[in-house]
């Protein structure tokens, strides 16, 4: 009578990686390997690994979503600097009329 080898079961999932704690930069790679072990006392064996995954770190440009908010964040503060500069052209107009009539600002 043979033995079947226990079916190799697979998991999925989702995991974070803070690659600020990592220190990574654009470019670098990081390599990955999940390691999982049982208490099984039946199986010798009762570790196994993955293969070794090799991420490589995009750049934000190389992310479309992280650029598309890039670009919103700086068309938001173009924004804000043309309205600022609108209002001191305004000021400075106002200051430049009562110089021009010979008036002192108020304040």
């Amino acid at each position: 009578i043979g033995v079947a080898e226990p079916a190799t079961p697979i998991f999925e999932g989702r995991f974070i990686l803070d690659l600020d704690s990592l220190r990574v930069k654009p470019g670098e790679v990081v390599a990955l390997r999940l390691r999982a072990q049982d208490n099984c006392p039946y199986y010798p064996e009762r570790s196994g690994h993955s293969p070794i995954l090799n991420l490589t770190v995009a750049a934000p440009a190389d992310d479309p979503e992280a650029l598309a908010l890039r670009q919103g964040q700086l068309s938001n503060a173009l924004h804000e600097l043309v309205q600022w500069q609108r209002a001191s052209l305004g000021a400075t107009s106002a200051l430049r009329d009562l110089a021009v009539a010979g008036q002192a600002p108020a304040g």
